[in-house]
């Protein structure tokens, strides 16, 4: 996951031990700079220029990068960071092989992609998300950023402590131990009164900070197309829900179930103990990028998932063919107006979960054709009208799952 403080761990740890190697070179930013074996060069010659202060080095292409690195570092005990690596090619160019250096070199990868190291055989350190503890103390240095006003903060701001307490809680609730986070809305913080944090607080959890939906979505942008559609669903359907659930929801629609395994080394999402999790900001930078399809009508968006947006799609008849997906599993039951007409525009619709939801149609219900997956156990398998589905498999209404 982005954001969670990789490159400056790596970077701290480069300014701690560098001077104990005969050569060393920190190369950032590799993920931007490198699209391509042509690109690779510049990075070449930035390891070399670092390891053996040769301003110039005339390289002609990657390969050649590749032998002059290994001539002339053989012999050497060297510290190599390759920051924000998503390719092995990007390794391959700068760091191939043990035997290019010396013995007792040491080479430090930072990336969001742990299958990228299982690949080449890398030990793995895991970062983890910052505990309670550390957390409040990281928010509260950019929070407060002096130690004046940190002091006299309860004297002069117009907050009472309990309050000031409460929304320094959300704030930490909203990060989840994410340093990025913690970071930038401590900054925003404290760049505005106390009086204007609850403001802060509450735009920061209806859409996501721009600095951070960057960071976050550099692992989704690196994604094929299914695994695009698989990440959408799960982080706007299925967050918390069982994975094989999920898996059987996904198969139906035709994606692979690998793309989930996928996203794990991505960390992109967790597994616990058979049930997916994702965090909190990463799934609310998935529901902005389905937001963003259409700010102002929801019904041409991919997915529903709201309880307004649903009731307006189906109880309004206003549904368009861009829906693929509705999910809406209420915490209680609930008895909702559906207009049993609203599925005839739902033309791509895949699949369908309503739970907790009761309605009484007037006409029987005629299913898009695309629909593979109908499950809303309080439907009566009598309001169906089964003659245009063709692809449904899985049809789990109130007399029960057929298939």
């Amino acid at each position: 996951m982005g954001g969670m403080g990789k490159t400056t761990l790596a970077r701290a740890l480069y300014n701690s031990i560098f001077k104990d190697f005969e050569g060393s070179a920190y190369i950032d930013d590799i993920r931007e700079t490198s699209q391509g074996s042509e690109k690779m060069v510049p990075l070449q010659q930035n390891l070399l220029y670092q390891m053996l202060m040769i301003k110039e080095t005339s390289l002609n292409s990657d390969a050649e990068g590749c032998r002059f690195i290994k001539d002339r570092l053989f012999r050497k005990r060297v510290l190599l960071i390759l920051d924000g690596v998503d390719d092995i090619c990007q390794v391959d160019s700068l760091a191939k092989e043990h035997s290019w250096f010396g013995e007792g070199s040491r080479i430090i990868i930072t990336t969001t992609d742990k299958s990228l190291l299982s690949v080449i055989g890398a030990c793995i350190h895991e970062v983890q998300c910052l505990n309670d503890d550390e957390a409040r103390e990281l928010f509260e240095k950019h929070a407060y950023r002096s130690k004046e006003k940190n002091i006299t903060r309860d004297l002069v701001n117009s907050l009472t402590k309990e309050k000031r307490e409460n929304l320094v809680n959300r704030a930490l609730q909203y990060a989840q131990g994410l340093p990025l986070a913690l970071v930038v809305l401590g900054g925003s913080f404290a760049a505005s009164g106390e009086e204007d944090w609850e403001g802060k607080l509450d735009n920061f959890t209806k859409r996501s900070d721009q600095a951070i939906d960057k960071k976050l979505r550099i692992s989704y942008d690196k994604l094929n197309e299914d695994n695009k559609d698989i990440f959408l669903h799960i982080a706007c359907f299925f967050n918390g829900w069982k994975r094989t659930y999920v898996e059987g929801v996904l198969k139906n629609c035709g994606l692979p179930v690998s793309g989930v395994k996928d996203l794990i080394q991505r960390s992109l999402i967790m597994e616990e103990n058979g049930t997916l999790k994702v965090h909190d900001l990463i799934e609310l930078m998935g529901k902005n990028i389905v937001d963003r399809e259409c700010r102002h009508d929801a019904a041409k968006r991919s997915r529903l998932w709201r309880r307004e947006d649903v009731i307006d799609v189906l109880s309004r008849n206003e549904g368009t063919d861009a829906v693929n997906a509705i999910v809406l599993a209420l915490p209680n039951p609930e008895t909702i107006d559906i207009r049993s007409e609203a599925f005839a525009k739902l033309k791509n619709l895949r699949f369908l979960i309503i739970i907790n939801v009761k309605t009484n149609f007037r006409d029987p219900i005629c299913l898009p054709r695309k629909l593979g997956w109908f499950e809303w156990p309080e439907c009566s398998a009598s309001s169906l009208k089964l003659t245009s589905p063709d692809n449904l498999s899985i049809l789990a209404v109130r007399k029960g799952l057929f298939t």
